[in-house]
């Protein structure tokens, strides 16, 4: 009799287990939109990027001595500010495209403001950007 309440229990266990772990999930992914979302958020973080190291690398010729203006600079649709011509750091940049959209010279359309903030010499290893986008849209992303 004890042998047939202990099969019993068993037999309960393993349909307990049986029923509630074979339940199919419905993960109904779209892997071609995710990979086409993932596509245009690095081609807008590659495009951050490009805007920055342009702006760095004019920095970085204003403190060498080509110092042109009283750190501002107008470069097409962009006037980039920076903090101090001299050779003290870390400095603010500002790149700012205006409020309306502008073409740049790639046939992107950008608006709004890169603030960022440089520690050293671009090119040093030790060097740290940070960016703070301000209402920043490249073809309205």
């Amino acid at each position: 009799m004890k042998n047939r309440g202990v099969f019993t229990l068993f037999l309960a266990l393993i349909f307990t287990v049986y029923f509630s772990s074979c339940r199919k999930e419905n993960n109904d992914i779209n892997f071609s939109l995710v990979a086409k979302e993932h596509s245009i958020a690095q081609n807008l973080f590659d495009d951050v990027f490009k805007q920055v190291d342009n702006a760095s690398k004019l920095q970085d010729d204003s403190c060498n001595g080509q110092k042109t203006g009283e750190g501002i600079f107008v470069d097409g649709c962009k006037t980039i500010t920076i903090s101090s011509l001299d050779a003290v750091f870390p400095k603010q940049i500002k790149v700012d495209f205006g409020t309306q959209n502008c073409m740049g010279n790639d046939g992107r359309n950008r608006r709004g403001i890169l603030n960022f903030t440089i520690t050293s010499w671009y090119r040093d290893s030790g060097c740290v950007i940070t960016v703070t986008p301000s209402n920043y849209y490249v073809n309205d992303y």
